[in-house]
């Protein structure tokens, strides 16, 4: 990549690669912001309870971590961008099995499904940014990707609460699927990708030693944290009633995060990718704590604009996926991701599935307050593996 263009944001599009998985990420951003934020409003309002609300994000969390191993796998076998592709179809089953999830077994089926998609997309997308991002400018470079995807996302939760105040989830489901299906054509601008190495449980052992216990904590952090962002638009929904108060709302966060995620790109490679995640998770601790006193629509709003600009420097913010790829060497780049992947859905499934016997929002809430402090002692990690 020419160093005169490594200050200028379309530099990130120079690289064909990256530029198919920018485009790629930032269509099912759109999709997903149409409606992944209304999901849990979604199952309460179909008269699940908040314990069956854990319990069925839970299923989909633990199938994610489950099938994590074979989604790696199957990526030395068919190449990382055909894994993406077949990770599509289960996501817009997931989406159409929504539609009748009060009927018998469609309940456990479906978090199941879901979560078969997560392992196949998300394994491989970190798999193709570790490979084919520069070391120099990584930070930015996830930056851009996030920037693009934050752009097509802001207006998703406004139009998709429109679309649910004046049509119907049925509808707003086939959107979204067509959406998906249109975001995979990118991928085969160039030719496939395939990790050549063997990957094994053997290898996963060796890396997960050397890794340590400071490696995986702010694995488990962003667990944690995951689940306090999985409640928080149902936590909105309980206090302003409406899908586009709450669409409207997180859009906001949306706006915020586009101008956050651009600085933080830019000062972490600057400044160093630590210091900006230690500083964003403290900051972020601060706010999951402040959460449990909210009690009104402007509250709501604050929090909104707290949060787009604090979860950018934070756990899966640039500075977070940029220590992760530092820290492996490309022979090892599969070990690391199947890890950081295994282990923040574990950490997930564990904490929904205490939630599901112990049901409490504002409890979930200190839960990721603590979690953005594990992430904080994860932004000091120096290892390399």
């Amino acid at each position: 990549m020419p160093h005169a263009n490594h200050h200028s944001f379309f530099h990130y599009f120079l690289n064909r690669e990256l530029s198919e998985i920018y485009i790629t990420v930032a269509l099912k951003s759109f999709a997903l912001a149409l409606i992944a934020i209304f999901i849990p409003i979604y199952l309460f309002q179909k008269g699940f309870s908040l314990n069956e609300i854990f319990l069925f994000f839970a299923i989909l969390s633990a199938a994610f971590a489950f099938f994590s191993f074979f989604a790696t796998k199957l990526s030395t076998k068919i190449g990382i961008k055909h894994s993406i592709l077949i990770s599509m179809p289960f996501l817009i089953a997931f989406y159409f099995m929504l539609q009748f999830i009060s009927l018998k077994g469609f309940f456990y089926l479906t978090p199941i499904i879901g979560g078969i998609h997560g392992s196949m997309f998300w394994i491989n997308y970190h798999l193709d940014f570790a490979r084919f991002s520069s070391k120099k400018i990584r930070t930015q470079q996830i930056s851009g990707c996030m920037i693009l995807s934050l752009i097509l996302a802001v207006l998703g939760p406004v139009i998709g609460g429109l679309i649910l105040l004046y049509l119907n989830f049925n509808f707003l489901f086939i959107l979204v699927s067509v959406i998906l299906l249109i975001a995979t054509i990118p991928l085969f601008m160039s030719k496939e990708t395939y990790i050549h190495k063997s990957f094994s449980f053997k290898q996963i052992k060796i890396v997960l030693k050397k890794l340590g216990p400071k490696g995986i904590i702010g694995f488990v952090g962003f667990g944690m944290t995951l689940a306090s962002a999985l409640i928080w638009p149902l936590f909105m929904f309980m206090i302003i009633k409406t899908y586009l108060n709450v669409g409207a709302l997180t859009t906001v966060a949306l706006f915020t995060g586009i101008i956050s995620t651009f600085f933080v790109g830019k000062l972490s490679d600057k400044f160093g990718k630590d210091k900006i995640l230690g500083m964003g998770s403290f900051l972020s601790s601060i706010m999951w704590f402040i959460i449990i006193f909210v009690k009104t629509t402007f509250h709501i709003l604050g929090i909104n604009i707290f949060l787009g600009i604090t979860a950018p420097a934070s756990g899966g913010g640039p500075a977070f996926d940029a220590i992760n790829y530092d820290i492996a060497k490309r022979k090892h780049i599969a070990e690391i991701i199947f890890i950081r992947e295994t282990t923040i859905r574990a950490s997930l499934t564990l904490l929904l599935l205490f939630f599901f016997f112990f049901a409490n929002l504002k409890l979930v809430f200190i839960f990721g307050a603590i979690g953005s402090l594990f992430i904080l002692i994860f932004s000091s990690l120096k290892k390399k593996i």
